[in-house]
Protein backbone atom coordinates (compact mmCIF):
# COMPACT_ATOMS: atom_id res chain seq x y z
CA UNK A 1 0.00 0.00 0.00
CA UNK A 2 1.39 3.37 -0.95
CA UNK A 3 1.80 6.24 1.48
CA UNK A 4 -1.03 8.11 -0.22
CA UNK A 5 -3.39 5.14 0.17
CA UNK A 6 -2.47 4.78 3.83
CA UNK A 7 -3.07 8.48 4.42
CA UNK A 8 -6.49 8.24 2.76
CA UNK A 9 -7.32 5.17 4.86
CA UNK A 10 -6.32 6.99 8.06
CA UNK A 11 -8.47 10.01 7.16
CA UNK A 12 -11.41 7.69 6.52
CA UNK A 13 -10.93 5.81 9.79
CA UNK A 14 -10.67 9.02 11.82
CA UNK A 15 -13.81 10.45 10.21
CA UNK A 16 -15.74 7.20 10.73
CA UNK A 17 -14.67 6.90 14.36
CA UNK A 18 -15.80 10.45 15.12
CA UNK A 19 -19.10 9.88 13.30
CA UNK A 20 -19.70 6.48 14.96
CA UNK A 21 -19.08 7.81 18.46
CA UNK A 22 -21.43 10.74 17.84
CA UNK A 23 -24.25 8.49 16.55
CA UNK A 24 -23.55 5.41 18.70
CA UNK A 25 -22.85 3.15 15.73
CA UNK A 26 -20.68 0.05 16.09
CA UNK A 27 -18.08 0.25 13.32
CA UNK A 28 -17.12 -3.39 13.88
CA UNK A 29 -20.43 -4.39 12.30
CA UNK A 30 -19.52 -2.70 9.01
CA UNK A 31 -17.31 -4.49 6.52
CA UNK A 32 -14.63 -2.70 4.50
CA UNK A 33 -16.93 -1.93 1.55
CA UNK A 34 -19.65 -0.59 3.82
CA UNK A 35 -17.13 1.64 5.57
CA UNK A 36 -16.09 3.20 2.26
CA UNK A 37 -19.72 3.72 1.23
CA UNK A 38 -20.53 5.33 4.61
CA UNK A 39 -17.46 7.54 4.30
CA UNK A 40 -18.49 8.57 0.78
CA UNK A 41 -21.99 9.29 2.11
CA UNK A 42 -20.55 11.46 4.88
CA UNK A 43 -18.47 13.38 2.38
CA UNK A 44 -21.54 13.75 0.16
CA UNK A 45 -23.52 15.05 3.15
CA UNK A 46 -20.84 17.72 3.68
CA UNK A 47 -21.29 18.80 0.06
CA UNK A 48 -25.12 18.94 0.06
CA UNK A 49 -25.31 20.48 3.53
CA UNK A 50 -28.86 21.10 4.71
CA UNK A 51 -30.42 21.22 1.23
CA UNK A 52 -33.24 18.74 1.80
CA UNK A 53 -33.85 17.51 -1.78
CA UNK A 54 -30.21 16.49 -2.20
CA UNK A 55 -30.17 14.84 1.23
CA UNK A 56 -33.17 12.78 0.16
CA UNK A 57 -31.39 11.84 -3.07
CA UNK A 58 -28.31 10.82 -1.06
CA UNK A 59 -30.52 8.73 1.21
CA UNK A 60 -32.07 7.11 -1.87
CA UNK A 61 -28.67 6.21 -3.32
CA UNK A 62 -27.43 4.75 -0.03
CA UNK A 63 -30.64 2.75 0.44
CA UNK A 64 -30.59 1.42 -3.12
CA UNK A 65 -26.83 0.69 -3.17
CA UNK A 66 -27.51 -2.88 -1.99
CA UNK A 67 -24.58 -2.68 0.44
CA UNK A 68 -26.50 -4.05 3.43
CA UNK A 69 -26.56 -0.74 5.29
CA UNK A 70 -29.31 -0.62 7.90
CA UNK A 71 -31.86 2.18 8.10
CA UNK A 72 -30.34 3.66 11.30
CA UNK A 73 -26.89 3.79 9.68
CA UNK A 74 -28.23 5.52 6.56
CA UNK A 75 -30.27 7.90 8.72
CA UNK A 76 -27.18 8.78 10.75
CA UNK A 77 -25.13 9.40 7.61
CA UNK A 78 -27.73 11.60 5.93
CA UNK A 79 -29.07 13.28 9.07
CA UNK A 80 -32.71 12.24 8.75
CA UNK A 81 -35.00 9.95 10.72
CA UNK A 82 -35.21 6.19 10.26
CA UNK A 83 -38.78 6.70 9.07
CA UNK A 84 -37.61 9.05 6.30
CA UNK A 85 -35.17 6.37 5.13
CA UNK A 86 -37.91 3.71 5.14
CA UNK A 87 -40.16 5.95 3.04
CA UNK A 88 -37.34 6.73 0.62
CA UNK A 89 -36.50 3.01 0.30
CA UNK A 90 -39.98 2.24 -1.02
CA UNK A 91 -39.75 4.84 -3.80
CA UNK A 92 -38.76 4.28 -7.37
CA UNK A 93 -36.37 6.77 -8.98
CA UNK A 94 -39.19 8.57 -10.79
CA UNK A 95 -41.21 8.91 -7.59
CA UNK A 96 -38.18 10.38 -5.82
CA UNK A 97 -37.69 12.93 -8.58
CA UNK A 98 -41.39 13.83 -8.53
CA UNK A 99 -41.35 14.29 -4.76
CA UNK A 100 -38.21 16.42 -4.94
CA UNK A 101 -39.70 18.53 -7.73
CA UNK A 102 -42.76 19.36 -5.64
CA UNK A 103 -41.67 22.02 -3.21
CA UNK A 104 -43.38 21.53 0.13
CA UNK A 105 -43.95 24.69 2.11
CA UNK A 106 -44.58 24.21 5.81
CA UNK A 107 -46.17 20.93 6.87
CA UNK A 108 -47.40 18.32 4.45
CA UNK A 109 -51.13 18.12 3.86
CA UNK A 110 -52.53 15.57 6.34
CA UNK A 111 -54.08 12.40 4.96
CA UNK A 112 -57.03 12.68 7.33
CA UNK A 113 -58.54 16.09 6.82
CA UNK A 114 -61.33 17.99 8.55
CA UNK A 115 -63.93 16.72 6.08
CA UNK A 116 -63.21 13.14 7.22
CA UNK A 117 -64.34 13.87 10.81
CA UNK A 118 -67.92 12.87 9.99
CA UNK A 119 -66.81 9.51 8.62
CA UNK A 120 -64.61 8.88 11.67
CA UNK A 121 -67.48 9.87 13.96
CA UNK A 122 -69.87 7.51 12.14
CA UNK A 123 -67.38 4.64 12.44
CA UNK A 124 -67.04 5.28 16.17
CA UNK A 125 -70.81 5.51 16.69
CA UNK A 126 -71.58 2.41 14.60
CA UNK A 127 -69.01 0.33 16.45
CA UNK A 128 -68.41 1.81 19.92
CA UNK A 129 -66.08 -1.03 20.97
CA UNK A 130 -63.80 -0.68 17.91
CA UNK A 131 -60.07 -1.07 18.44
CA UNK A 132 -57.35 0.76 16.55
CA UNK A 133 -56.48 -1.93 13.93
CA UNK A 134 -60.13 -2.32 12.89
CA UNK A 135 -60.56 1.46 12.83
CA UNK A 136 -57.52 1.86 10.58
CA UNK A 137 -58.80 -0.84 8.22
CA UNK A 138 -62.25 0.76 8.11
CA UNK A 139 -60.75 4.17 7.31
CA UNK A 140 -58.69 2.66 4.53
CA UNK A 141 -61.81 1.07 3.05
CA UNK A 142 -64.02 4.17 3.50
CA UNK A 143 -61.66 7.05 2.76
CA UNK A 144 -58.79 5.34 0.99
CA UNK A 145 -56.05 6.60 3.33
CA UNK A 146 -53.73 4.62 5.53
CA UNK A 147 -52.75 6.15 8.84
CA UNK A 148 -50.73 5.01 11.82
CA UNK A 149 -52.16 4.53 15.30
CA UNK A 150 -50.64 7.68 16.76
CA UNK A 151 -51.87 9.79 13.83
CA UNK A 152 -55.40 8.50 14.29
CA UNK A 153 -55.20 9.08 18.05
CA UNK A 154 -54.13 12.71 17.53
CA UNK A 155 -56.89 13.21 14.95
CA UNK A 156 -59.59 11.85 17.26
CA UNK A 157 -58.29 13.98 20.12
CA UNK A 158 -58.02 17.09 17.93
CA UNK A 159 -61.64 16.85 16.78
CA UNK A 160 -62.98 15.69 20.18
CA UNK A 161 -64.33 12.40 18.83
CA UNK A 162 -63.15 10.22 21.70
CA UNK A 163 -66.41 10.80 23.57
CA UNK A 164 -68.26 8.79 20.88
CA UNK A 165 -66.67 5.57 22.01
CA UNK A 166 -68.41 3.77 24.86
CA UNK A 167 -66.14 2.71 27.69
CA UNK A 168 -66.67 0.58 30.71
CA UNK A 169 -64.17 0.09 33.51
CA UNK A 170 -62.91 -3.14 31.92
CA UNK A 171 -62.44 -1.68 28.44
CA UNK A 172 -59.07 -0.64 27.14
CA UNK A 173 -58.82 2.75 25.50
CA UNK A 174 -58.94 2.74 21.70
CA UNK A 175 -55.20 3.08 21.15
CA UNK A 176 -53.82 0.69 23.71
CA UNK A 177 -52.22 -2.50 22.60
CA UNK A 178 -52.41 -5.63 24.66
CA UNK A 179 -51.31 -4.69 28.18
CA UNK A 180 -47.98 -6.11 29.31
CA UNK A 181 -49.23 -6.78 32.84
CA UNK A 182 -52.58 -7.35 34.43
CA UNK A 183 -52.16 -4.51 36.93
CA UNK A 184 -52.17 -0.91 35.70
CA UNK A 185 -49.02 1.05 36.32
CA UNK A 186 -49.12 3.66 39.03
Amino acid sequence: MTARQQERLQRRDLALQAWASEHVIELDRLDEGQRWVVFAGLRGREVVGTFSPLRRALSFFLAKADMGLTDPVIAAVVGVSDRAVRVTKTMEAGQLLDSIAQVVRGHRQPKLRAEHAGIVARLLVDNPQVEAPEMIQALEAEVGVTVERHTLARYIEHYGLGCLRERTVEDRPLFWGTPLTEAPSS
